[in-house]
Order: C-alpha cells, then sequence, then structure tokens
C-alpha cells in the first residue's frame, strides 16, 4: 500500500527550499512511483519547492533521470456520465 508523505516526516530528508517532498527520490535513494496517465502527456509540471514555483519537463527526460516505477493509481473515468 502506498501512503502520501507527511510534512512532518520529509523534514529530516530533503534539501528542498522549503522542506516540500522532491518528484525526484530517487536523489534520496526513494523508489519513485508515477501513475501511467502521466506518460501520455510530453511534458509534466511539479511543485518546484514552493506553492509559487513548477517545473515543467519533458516526460521522456523525467523517465530518463529518476527511473519512476509505472503504475495504475486509480481506475475509471474522471468524467461525469449523469447529465
Amino acid at each position: 500500500m502506498l501512503h502520501l508523505l507527511r510534512r512532518e516526516s520529509s523534514k529530516s530528508g530533503f534539501q528542498t527550499a522549503k522542506l516540500e517532498p522532491c518528484p525526484f527520490g530517487n536523489l534520496y535513494d526513494m523508489p519513485v512511483f508515477a501513475d501511467e496517465s502521466l506518460a501520455r502527456d510530453k511534458e509534466i509540471a511539479f511543485n518546484a519547492g514552493s506553492h509559487r514555483e513548477l517545473v515543467r519537463l519533458a516526460w521522456e527526460d523525467f523517465v530518463r533521470l529518476v527511473e519512476p516505477k509505472i503504475v495504475r493509481f486509480a481506475a475509471g473515468s474522471i468524467h461525469s456520465t449523469t447529465a
């Protein structure tokens, strides 16, 4: 089972600007998981250490640098079928 990292847990391990979780967990010997739906886009965007800064990166570059485990976190559609 996967769990989100709590802010308190990240304070001792991550060296980002405001102690935010880092999408490059491989730099900290942590496995990185990415939902398979991300592979459909040419670029991904993620928090850059604060809630005001964003990093855009080509999906292929992210895969090459991080080597994430591609998994399915959710199934189904986000579109409503009710009128």
